[in-house]
C-alpha cells in the first residue's frame, strides 16, 4: 500500500507540471499591462484570451492551426499584437470563426462537420459580390421585423415598418397574416429581393420560427458583428478616419481659409475624441483624461490636429490619463517598435516591446488603484497591480482542472477506503479533498478579491460556489457524526459541477455587476444564503441516491442506514434554514431596488415552490407520514424542484426581473437528468413497493 506521503508528493508533482508551461511567462512585462475591456480593466494576456475565445472558442490556437495562423507560439496575445500592428488581411484565410450550431452552417452553406472558418470562407458565405445571401437576408429581415413589431414604441401595431438596425429604407409590411417587402434601399446588397416580393406567406408561423430559432439569430449577428469588427482591423499607419482628416485638411489649405477657421472646420467635421476612439478597436491600454472609463488603442499616437502656428498637422498632444513626459517616452518607444515589427526586426521589436511595456506599466502605477468615476454615492476604481496579477494567475493556470483532478482522487480513494474498510485509504481522501478543498476556496478567494465583491453574480460563478458549499457541509457532517459518506457525496457533485464548468459553454470571464445586484450587503446576505442551500440540497440529493441504492439490496435496517438517512434530513433542515430565511432577505432587497416585496417573478415563484417542497417533506417526516424511504425520495424531488429553480427559470423560461442570469444551451441535459431521476425514483418505489408487498404477504 502507498503511503499518504507519496500520494501527497504525487499531488504537488502535478500542480508543478500543470503549472510549469506558465512560469516563464509570468516574469514579462508585457502580459501584464492593462487594457480595457466590457467596461473592465485586465491583464492584456487576459484580454487576449477573452477576445480569441469569442472568436476562436479556445483561449489558445490549436496546434494543428498554427500553420494557418502562421505564428509559431498558440499564445493568444502574440497574435492580438500581430494582428494591431498589421490589420486583417494576413488572417483572411486563417480558420478564427467558431460555429457551432448545425442550423447556422446550413444557412450559410458551410460544411456540417468543420467547426472553424476563414474570414474568407464566411464572407463568401453571406455574400457575394455584395449581394446578401437570401437565406441569412431572409432571416435577418423576418427577425427584426418581428422585433420592431413587438416593440414597446409601436404602441399602434403598424403594420409597415422601416428596419432601421439592419438597414435603413428596407420597410416590410405585414397584410393578410403575409409579410412582404414594401421598399427596398439602394445599392446591389438587396437586389435578390423586389419590391412587393412576398417574404412570409404565414406570419404566425414565421414568428413563432424566429422565437424557437432565437440561438441561431443570436450566432449569426455575432458572427456578423465579429466579421464587421474583423474588417476594421488596420494596418498602422493606415487609419482611415486620419487618411479622411487629411485628406480634407489639404483641401482646406488650397482654399486659402484662415488658420482658425482651418482649426474650426476640422475639428467639426472629425472631432479629436472621435478619431481617438475610431483608431483601434484592438488593446485599448491608453487611459484617457477627457472621458472616465475611456481607453485608447496604441494606434492613437498617429491621431493629429492641426497646429494653427505651424500651418500644419501635428501629433496630438498628451490625451491620456498620464503625465506629458510621460506620455512622450511611450509614444517614442511605441513607435519604435511599431518600425521594427513593420520591418520585421525581431530582435529590435523585442527590446522595445519590453521597453515600452516597462514604460506603460510605471505610468500606469501612478494612477494603479485610484477612482476613475464616482456616482451615487458609489467609486469605481483602477486595478491595483496585485488584482492584475492574481487575475493572470486565475487564467494562465489550470486551476479548476486541479479542482477536478483533486476532487476525483479524493472520491476514488474514499470509494476504496469504505468497501475495503482501510482505514489509510480514507485518511488519504480526507487529506486529499482538504487539500483540494483549500485549492477551490483559493479559487473563490482569488474571484473575490480581483472583483471586490462575492462570486455569485452569474451561472459560471454560483456554479462554481455551490460545489464549495456541497464540500464544506460535507466535512462538517463527517468531523460531527463520523459519516465517511458525505465526504463521497461532495466530491461526486462537485466533480460534476466543476466538469460543465470546464467543458460546457459557459463563460469563465470576469463581469462587472448588473445594476440590480450592484449591492455588496444585499449580495452577501441573500445571494450568498440562497446559492448556498442550493450546494446543501445537492448534498442532500445525492446521498438520497445511495440510501436509495442500499434499500435495495439491504432488506433489514442498518445503523449506517438510519445515520445516513439523519445526515439527510440535517441537510435538508440547513438548506431549507438558509433558502426560506435568503428569499426574505430577498423580499426586503425587492422591495429596496423595485419597490415591492414579492410579484410572483418566476425566480420568486419557484423559490417558494422549492420551499413549499422542503417544508411538506420535513412536516410529513416529523408526523410519521414519511420514513426513511419517503425522506429520500423527496430530497431527489425537491432537488429536482432546486434545479429548475437554479437553471431552468434562467436558461429555459427566460423571463422575469431577474434577468442578469438569462442564457440559453445544455437544455437537452437538463431533460436528460430529470428523465434519468424521474426512472430511478419510479424503478426503486416500484422494488420498494414489491418487497413490502412480499414481506406483508402470508405464510401458507
Amino acid at each position: 500500500m502507498v503511503r499518504v506521503g507519496a500520494y501527497f508528493r504525487i499531488f504537488i508533482l502535478f500542480i508543478i507540471i500543470a503549472s510549469s508551461s506558465t512560469l516563464e511567462a509570468n516574469k514579462a512585462p508585457l502580459p501584464l499591462i492593462p487594457a480595457a475591456w466590457e467596461g473592465r480593466f485586465l491583464p492584456s494576456s487576459t484580454y487576449a484570451k477573452h477576445w480569441l475565445y469569442e472568436r476562436y472558442h479556445s483561449q489558445e490556437i490549436a496546434h494543428k492551426d498554427l500553420i494557418h495562423f502562421s505564428i509559431k507560439k498558440n499564445s493568444g496575445l502574440n497574435l492580438v499584437w500581430k494582428m494591431h500592428f498589421l490589420g486583417y488581411v494576413p488572417w483572411k484565410e486563417s480558420p478564427l470563426f467558431w460555429i457551432q450550431r448545425a442550423e447556422l452552417k446550413k444557412v450559410l452553406g458551410l460544411k456540417l462537420k468543420e467547426e472553424r472558418f476563414s474570414y474568407s470562407h464566411l464572407k463568401t458565405s453571406i455574400e457575394k459580390k455584395g449581394v446578401l445571401n437570401p437565406l441569412v437576408a431572409k432571416k435577418l429581415m423576418l427577425h427584426h421585423f418581428f422585433q420592431a413589431f413587438k416593440a414597446k414604441e409601436n404602441r399602434e401595431r403598424q403594420t409597415i415598418l422601416e428596419l432601421k438596425q439592419l438597414h435603413p429604407g428596407l420597410w416590410l409590411e405585414l397584410k393578410d397574416n403575409k409579410i412582404f417587402v414594401a421598399s427596398l434601399p439602394e445599392g446591389n446588397r438587396w437586389s435578390h429581393f423586389q419590391r412587393g416580393q412576398e417574404i412570409a406567406d404565414q406570419a404566425n408561423a414565421a414568428y413563432k420560427e424566429t422565437i424557437d430559432d432565437k440561438q441561431s439569430f443570436d450566432d449569426l449577428n455575432n458572427l456578423l458583428a465579429s466579421l464587421s469588427e474583423f474588417e476594421r482591423l488596420h494596418q498602422s499607419k493606415n487609419i482611415p478616419s486620419e487618411k479622411e482628416h487629411s485628406q480634407h485638411f489639404t483641401e482646406l489649405i488650397f482654399q486659402n481659409i484662415p488658420p482658425q477657421g482651418i482649426a474650426f472646420t476640422l475639428e467639426q467635421n472629425y472631432p479629436l475624441e472621435k478619431r481617438l476612439q475610431e483608431a483601434g478597436s484592438l488593446l485599448k491600454i491608453l487611459p484617457s483624461k477627457m472621458k472616465e472609463g475611456v481607453w485608447y488603442s496604441p494606434h492613437a499616437f498617429h491621431v493629429k490636429v492641426y497646429n494653427p502656428k505651424t500651418d500644419k498637422l501635428e501629433y496630438a498632444e498628451n490625451f491620456t490619463a498620464y503625465s506629458d513626459d510621460d506620455f512622450i517616452e511611450l509614444r517614442s518607444s511605441y513607435f519604435e517598435w511599431e518600425n521594427a515589427v513593420l520591418k520585421r526586426d525581431k530582435a529590435k521589436a523585442l527590446k522595445f516591446s519590453s521597453l515600452f511595456a516597462d514604460k506603460l506599466l510605471k505610468s500606469y502605477s501612478t494612477i494603479a488603484t485610484l477612482p476613475y468615476r464616482q456616482a451615487s454615492g458609489k467609486t469605481l476604481n483602477y486595478p491595483s497591480f496585485s488584482q492584475l496579477f492574481a487575475e493572470r494567475v486565475y487564467f494562465d493556470y489550470p486551476l479548476i482542472g486541479l479542482c477536478i483532478a483533486g476532487y476525483s482522487f479524493s472520491l476514488i480513494a474514499c470509494f476504496l477506503g469504505l468497501t475495503s474498510q482501510d482505514k489509510r485509504s480514507l485518511y488519504f481522501a480526507l487529506t486529499f479533498l482538504i487539500a483540494t478543498f483549500l485549492l477551490h476556496t483559493f479559487i473563490l478567494g482569488l474571484r473575490s478579491y480581483i472583483l471586490s465583491r462575492p462570486p455569485v453574480s452569474n451561472m459560471f460563478e454560483t456554479a462554481l460556489y455551490v460545489p464549495w458549499v456541497a464540500v464544506a457541509t460535507s466535512l462538517l457532517l463527517f468531523f460531527f457524526k463520523k459519516n465517511p459518506l458525505p465526504l463521497i457525496a461532495s466530491a461526486l457533485s462537485s466533480v460534476c459541477l466543476l466538469a460543465i464548468l470546464k467543458f460546457s459553454s459557459l463563460s469563465d470571464k470576469f463581469e462587472n455587476l448588473q445594476a440590480v445586484l450592484d449591492s455588496q450587503y444585499w449580495l452577501i446576505i441573500h445571494v450568498l444564503m440562497v446559492v448556498g442551500s442550493y450546494g446543501i440540497f445537492i448534498l442532500a440529493g445525492v446521498l438520497a441516491h445511495v440510501f436509495l441504492i442500499n434499500s435495495c439490496f439491504i432488506e433489514k435496517k442498518s445503523q449506517k442506514q438510519s445515520l445516513l438517512a439523519t445526515t439527510i434530513l440535517q441537510a435538508i433542515y440547513l438548506g431549507t434554514a438558509l433558502l426560506v430565511g435568503g428569499t426574505l432577505l430577498g423580499g426586503a432587497w425587492a422591495a429596496e431596488s423595485w419597490g415591492r416585496f414579492w410579484d410572483w417573478d418566476p425566480k420568486e415563484s419557484w423559490a417558494f415552490i422549492s420551499i413549499c417542497i422542503y417544508a411538506l417533506l420535513i412536516h410529513a417526516f416529523r408526523f410519521g407520514k414519511i420514513a426513511n424511504f419517503g425522506l429520500a425520495i423527496g430530497a431527489i424531488i425537491g432537488l429536482m424542484m432546486i434545479s429548475f429553480t437554479w437553471y431552468g427559470v434562467n436558461y429555459i423560461l427566460g423571463t422575469g426581473l431577474h434577468s442578469y442570469g438569462f442564457g440559453y444551451g445544455g437544455q437537452w441535459i437538463y431533460y436528460s437528468y430529470l428523465s434519468l431521476e424521474m426512472l430511478f425514483v419510479s424503478i426503486v418505489a416500484m422494488i420498494q413497493r414489491r418487497r413490502s408487498f412480499t414481506l406483508q404477504k402470508p405464510c401458507k
